[in-house]
C-alpha cells in the first residue's frame, strides 16, 4: 500500500525487492515446461511401468551381498543397509556412519554417486534411466560393495556392535 511504501521510502528512499526461487516467473515457467515434457514424453508412465519395477527387482538382488543387511526400494529410490553380519543386520562396532562414509568414498572413486546416511547407502537415479543403465548401475554398486567390504575388513571394522532395532 502507499502507506507501507511511504514508510519504506523514509528509511532508505527506494523499495528494492526481488524474487529468489519462490514464485519467480522464470522458475514457474521452467516448472510448467518440465511438467509438459514429463507428460508429453510419457516419462512418469515409463517410470511407473518399466524402469521402477525393473530397478526394484534388480536392487533387491543386492540383499545377497555379504555386506548388505537389507536392500529396499520404492519407485526410483533405493537404499541398502550395510552390516558386518547381514543375517542379523547388526551394527558395526565402529562409530555410526564410519562404514557408510568409507563406502561412499569408494563409490565416488569408482565413478558412482551414492549418498550415505550413517551406514545406509542411498540412490535416486533420474526418471529417464534405461534398463541397460540400471544394469550398469547395479554392476557398479556390486563392485563398490566388494571394494568397501575389503577396505572395512582391512581396517578392522567388520566387527559387530549392537543389534539394530529395525
Amino acid at each position: 500500500s502507499d502507506e507501507i511504501a511511504s514508510v519504506l521510502e523514509e528509511q532508505g528512499g527506494e523499495f528494492n525487492h526481488g524474487y529468489t526461487y519462490s514464485g519467480h516467473p522464470v522458475a514457474a515457467a521452467v516448472a510448467y515446461e518440465n511438467i509438459r515434457i514429463l507428460q508429453e514424453e510419457g516419462i512418469i508412465d515409463y517410470t511407473r511401468e518399466e524402469s521402477g519395477p525393473y530397478l526394484k527387482e534388480k536392487w533387491a538382488e543386492l540383499g545377497k551381498h555379504s555386506l548388505v543387511g537389507e536392500a529396499r526400494s520404492l519407485g526410483m529410490l533405493g537404499a541398502i543397509e550395510l552390516s558386518p553380519e547381514p543375517a542379523s543386520r547388526a551394527s558395526f562396532a565402529s562409530t555410526e556412519g564410519a562404514a557408510g562414509l568409507i563406502t561412499r568414498n569408494i563409490c565416488i572413486e569408482n565413478g558412482l554417486i551414492m549418498r550415505h546416511v550413517y551406514d545406509k547407502m542411498i540412490i535416486s537415479p533420474p526418471l529417464v534411466i534405461t534398463k541397460e543403465q540400471i544394469d550398469t548401475l547395479l554392476s557398479l554398486v556390486w563392485k563398490c560393495l566388494d571394494k568397501a567390504e575389503k577396505a572395512l575388513r582391512d581396517q578392522g571394522m567388520m566387527r559387530v556392535g549392537s543389534r539394530r532395532s529395525s
